[in-house]
């Protein structure tokens, strides 16, 4: 079943993260990709609710084939189709963490789904570090 929207109306995702390390702020990058005709849309009142109790409002709106980049450190960027920086802004207040282990987040925006347009949403954490020693040559 399929539910037809209006325009405007906020749509949300429901998504299940898995952090297998210690508790952590995320990095989470956003992208509006275009619907089939290339239309131009935007994305606004952007989202986060992290395991039902944190939540974070994006104080900044979003166009087709831009990136929404918010850092751990709380700064938030927005970014050309080519990576280039568009605006920036310092967030006064702490992203939510992710817990270890299975983390839900509702992710909200509202936004044209008529013409196809897609918000992507990619999310980063760090792992553990790795440490690599230098290897000696062997003479002969």
């Amino acid at each position: 079943m399929q539910k037809t929207r209006q325009p405007g109306e906020p749509v949300f995702s429901l998504l299940e993260f898995d952090n297998p390390y210690d508790q952590q702020s995320s990095q989470i990058i956003l992208k509006l990709r275009p619907g089939e005709k290339g239309t131009v849309s935007r994305v606004t009142k952007i989202g986060f609710e992290i395991n039902n109790f944190d939540t974070l409002e994006v104080p900044m709106g979003l166009k087709t084939n831009q990136f929404l980049k918010l850092s751990g450190d709380c700064l938030l960027q927005l970014f050309d189709q080519n990576w280039n920086v568009l605006d920036s802004l310092a967030l006064g207040n702490t992203i939510p963490k992710l817990s270890e282990g299975k983390n839900n987040i509702n992710i909200n925006a509202n936004f044209n789904l008529e013409d196809g347009t897609k918000l992507t949403v990619e999310l980063r954490i760090r792992g553990k570090p790795e440490f690599i020693q230098k290897r000696t040559s062997v003479e002969n």
